[in-house]
């Protein structure tokens, strides 16, 4: 066994995902040492190691369902996505693909790695594992509240593989939405709401399927105005969704922000009050309270470009949230009620914030109790 020094690349060998070794004093023209991840070191023929893989994909909630992609090992998180979304050709936001790969202890997550070269995204060249998670669509949206979006479609390179409609693998697709700069242009006149959440018409020759832009939700007039998302959302399971704090209005003598997240039932008003309606239960996001009859201390405050997750399980009842990925602890238990769905209340003219594309739940510690 050979003492293995600084690594180089990741490669594919027969026996499996490797690193080359540099400088070893036994390498030849045609001959390369690699190590595995086991620690093993060994002597390899150039001709039978490559630095990218033919990796066997499944694909859960999305057609294709089983192909073949050629990545390289080198590949960024991101960049692994988009070869994906193209593949599969349906418009998604990048954040709306998770990948496993199958491992001892039963699944791996893919997660982005550091810069260093050294670093590799795969754990083995096991198949991976492909889940499509779906968008948060609003159903209702209090009359107080706009959406600012844009119905462009997006061009790119032509796909290579034969086209499948949005609308038949029942992916929700979100609006693309212009600037938000200080100096950017008047918002675009105010959209129908149904057409917010419409499918993108079918796909052109010229079509790219990876989506940037989120749209962004603005109070307008003064009052309470709720948004909520669908029933079907909440139906069973462990459901993690996100919001962006774009801007806060409220004044200094108020003791909220004029943002709550949280769940709530179907028939909540969509233009009143939700703390002491009885059937809404969430997050204030400025003064870190739980509300649902009254507000409560809970955690601390969160400022305007915080991430805010919700984690919503429906088989035990709990309601937890986030901050930039950070478990802030369970807020309510024990809740139940029939036809939950995600809401947002908004209560000062100016608040603005952002539903961010579904995902999974960030790899941390359970909240906690």
């Amino acid at each position: 066994m050979i003492r293995c020094q600084a690594r180089n690349m990741w490669v594919a060998t027969p026996w499996g995902l490797a690193s080359t070794v540099a400088a070893s004093p036994r390498s030849s023209k045609t001959q390369i040492t690699v190590q595995f991840p086991w620690g093993g070191c060994g002597y390899m023929q150039e001709h039978h190691v490559t630095t990218s893989y033919d990796f066997q994909c499944t694909c859960f909630s999305a057609a294709p369902a089983r192909f073949t992609l050629r990545l390289s090992l080198a590949v960024s998180l991101r960049g692994l996505r988009e070869r994906i979304i193209q593949h599969l050709q349906v418009p998604l936001y990048v954040e709306n693909i998770a990948i496993m790969q199958p491992s001892v202890s039963g699944k791996h997550i893919l997660v982005d790695t550091s810069s260093d070269d050294s670093s590799c995204l795969f754990t083995s060249l096991r198949p991976l594992l492909i889940v499509v998670l779906p968008h948060l669509k609003l159903n209702k949206l209090s009359s107080l509240l706009h959406v600012e979006a844009c119905a462009t479609e997006p061009t790119g390179d032509p796909p290579k593989e034969k086209s499948t409609d949005a609308a038949s693998t029942g992916a929700e697709i979100m609006p693309s939405t212009p600037p938000r700069d200080d100096d950017s242009p008047s918002s675009p006149p105010p959209l129908d709401f149904q057409a917010v959440h419409a499918a993108f018409a079918p796909p052109t020759a010229t079509t790219t399927y990876i989506m940037d832009a989120l749209s962004s939700i603005t109070q307008v007039a003064r009052g309470c105005g709720c948004a909520l998302g669908a029933e079907s959302f909440l139906a069973s399971g462990r459901k993690y969704w996100e919001i962006r704090i774009d801007a806060t209005a409220a004044p200094p003598s108020s003791c909220n922000s004029g943002l709550l997240v949280g769940v709530a039932c179907s028939d909540l008003a969509l233009n009143t009050t939700v703390v002491g309606s009885g059937i809404f239960w969430g997050f204030d996001v400025h003064s870190g309270k739980k509300a649902s009859l009254s507000l409560e201390p809970f955690a601390e405050e969160c400022d305007v470009g915080d991430i805010v997750g919700t984690l919503y399980d429906a088989d035990r009842g709990l309601l937890s949230f986030y901050r930039n990925g950070r478990p802030l602890g369970t807020a309510f238990r024990n809740l139940f009620a029939r036809r939950l769905c995600p809401a947002f209340a908004s209560t000062h003219v100016g608040v603005r914030f952002t539903v961010l594309p579904s995902t999974i739940p960030p790899p941390s510690e359970e909240p906690k109790e």
